[in-house]
């Protein structure tokens, strides 16, 4: 075997942001993170970003797999979650963002 620096990746790995247009409720996000960690943990990669929350103003969110690090507050930035996953799609994290909102 050569090494190679070039970087290549399994055909199942995805990267993609979610965008937040308005502050979000803390619980609310805090169960999405929860919920998505339960269904999908092994395969969220990398999730890092910057999420607006009402009454807090924006919170860092950072976590790998099965393991986030309390939200941290920041002074500002551009709203999204950042996510690096095997296998999971966008639209499949959008639907579960837009469900869990509906249900609040």
């Amino acid at each position: 075997h050569v090494f190679s620096a070039a970087a290549t990746h399994a055909s199942a790995i995805r990267s993609f942001a979610l965008r937040f247009d308005r502050p979000v409720r803390r619980e609310l996000l805090q169960q999405f993170i929860a919920t998505l960690v339960e269904l999908r943990g092994a395969d969220l990669l990398r999730v890092k970003g910057i999420v607006p929350v009402e009454k807090d103003g924006f919170v860092l969110v950072q976590g790998v797999r099965h393991v986030f690090d309390r939200f941290r507050p920041i002074d500002s930035g551009e709203p999204a979650l950042v996510f690096i996953t095997n296998g999971v799609e966008k639209s499949e994290l959008e639907a579960l963002w837009k469900a869990m909102k509906g249900l609040s």
